[in-house]
């Protein structure tokens, strides 16, 4: 079913009324200040699965932390993961909406979202690798895994593997971007490494086939997919129709067909937890996915960084409460606060009979990612 571009859900968190009576009469509950959170997600197109699960687990946060100081309302915009409309309604939701901060996904809608937050003044929360963009945009905080950290741990899974010869095939996108030079200078600070194929393409792409030949002519040992479902999971399955006979990493922690993933190990950002996984599928009757994981504790972020002050923070000082976080265990990994940094701990997995596990070849590389 196509989910309308405007979805507007309120989370009316119940208020404790003041336990004291006067002349044996009640005392009225307690008026607590509105937080009005605007959110930009692709709820329709290509990734809209993504954008969905963004929001159930935005939602499934605000009803396991109940309000203590503020009442959080969630106005959801459609941005079909495209930035322009992502500015689009960036500029709704504060003028229209009054919101008092932004959300959003990735980087896509984030490298969007950004410019609106510094001219508007309004707090933003996102997922955003690009580094030098982020300093320009001092109202930005980030949930992330740094791209140098992920892309070096990719360039140790090779090393560990003795592969040799590497294909990459990713896709155009602003939210790999910041991953490659990080991933290229690690490639040449290893002498037994080469990139044998580099491969880009413009997403929506359903036929790899053309590409997928090439790489197989270069004979690699591995080939890394860098691309966002469904392409990366149709890259894997027309890899294995096509007979490339080599080793597979990437994007594949939200995979549909996991038995064809079985024994594929890569780097997961979104490691939520077995607890979490059960109580997201209790309420939504559906499999939780990683960026379902992100937008609970971005979420969670929020309400912690408010519930610090005892008035509705300006963007200022939430940025400035975000820093001041303790370190907590979250759905999608142990999260450290750093500045404007959320950073969230990775680690290696793969597929074994269809379930996500901690790779144990990997073992030291996850010890010293906190896991």
């Amino acid at each position: 079913m196509k989910i309308a571009s405007n979805i507007i859900l309120s989370i009316a968190l119940a208020v404790v009324g003041v336990g004291a009576f006067a002349l044996g009469t009640e005392a009225a509950p307690v008026q607590k200040e509105v937080v009005k959170i605007g959110v930009i997600l692709p709820l329709t197109g290509e990734y809209d699965w993504a954008g969905e699960a963004t929001r159930n687990g935005m939602l499934l946060c605000l009803e396991d932390h109940p309000a203590t100081k503020f009442e959080y309302k969630l106005t959801v915009e459609d941005c079909e993961f495209s930035p322009s409309k992502a500015s689009l309604a960036a500029q709704k939701l504060v003028n229209v909406d009054h919101a008092d901060i932004l959300a959003s996904m990735w980087g896509t809608e984030a490298s969007a979202v950004m410019p609106i937050s510094e001219q508007k003044r309004v707090a933003h929360i996102g997922n955003e690798w690009d580094v030098d963009l982020t300093r320009k945009c001092p109202l930005t905080v980030c949930l992330t895994s740094p791209p140098e950290n992920y892309a070096q741990m990719q360039a140790r899974m090779c090393k560990k593997w003795g592969v040799h010869r590497i294909a990459l095939i990713r896709a155009n996108l602003a939210d790999w971007k910041p991953c490659y030079e990080p991933f290229m200078q690690a490639i040449k600070e290893d002498p037994t490494l080469q990139i044998v194929a580099d491969e880009r393409y413009n997403p929506p792409v359903r036929d790899f086939r053309t590409v997928l030949a090439r790489i197989k002519e270069a004979k690699p040992d591995l080939l890394l997919v860098w691309s966002l479902l469904p392409e990366s999971e149709i890259i894997l399955r027309q890899s294995k129709q096509m007979g490339l006979d080599c080793r597979f990493t990437g994007y594949f922690e939200d995979i549909t067909e996991k038995k064809m993933a079985e024994g594929v190990s890569f780097v997961c950002v979104n490691n939520f937890t077995p607890m979490f996984s059960a109580r997201y599928k209790g309420r939504f009757n559906r499999d939780a996915l990683g960026v379902a994981a992100q937008g609970y504790d971005q979420m969670q972020a929020v309400i912690n960084a408010y519930e610090m002050s005892d008035h509705k923070p300006a963007a200022q000082e939430f940025v400035a409460n975000i820093g001041k976080l303790a370190p907590w265990q979250g759905t999608c990994g142990f999260i450290t606060p750093k500045g404007r940094y959320l950073n969230v701990g990775m680690r290696i997995v793969k597929f074994q009979n269809g379930v996500m596990v901690p790779d144990p070849d990997f073992a030291e590389i996850n010890k010293g990612q906190g896991w």
